[in-house]
């Protein structure tokens, strides 16, 4: 969420310059987003961008085979006793990381897990290592940036 890319995410999805609309009307969501210029350096500022989401969820399931949503339920909600969930999903079908919804108690569970450093009624999901690395600072500079003119 530091990529330094024009984005703005925070006018309401009903507005058409909001930049996650826009990615999803684009014929090519990722060409969308990888095509968004650069406003600031990466890792200067913090901006919410779930275009960079989008483009995660297909290296991951480019590199491992399997989509996001299928990934996510084997390796995190299966083993947490997750299963009512929404994904929110773009055209083709595809799992919008953007999009999930959870129960507030399942929401919880994965709270939980951070707490436990990765376990989980002692078993081990995620790292330690993991767990230290994702809840560290790593924006050390700016807080929310988003450009008027840089079209969303």
């Amino acid at each position: 969420m530091s990529a330094g890319l024009a984005w703005n995410e925070y006018i309401p999805y009903s507005d058409p310059a909001n930049s996650e609309r826009r990615m999803m009307d684009a014929p090519d969501r990722y060409r969308y987003v990888l095509e968004q210029p650069s406003v600031r350096p990466a890792g200067a500022a913090y901006n919410y961008n779930g275009g960079l989401t989008a483009l995660l969820a297909a290296i991951v399931q480019k590199t491992l085979g399997d989509p996001i949503d299928v990934l996510a339920k084997e390796a995190l909600f299966g083993p947490l006793g997750i299963q009512d969930l929404e994904w929110g999903r773009y055209a083709d079908g595809t799992a919008n990381i953007s999009g999930l919804r959870m129960r507030p108690r399942d929401l919880a569970k994965i709270g939980q897990l951070v707490l436990n450093g990765g376990m989980w009624n002692d078993r081990r999901i995620v790292s330690q290592a993991w767990i230290e690395e994702s809840t560290s600072p790593h924006v050390h500079g700016e807080g929310l940036f988003f450009t008027a003119t840089s079209g969303g």
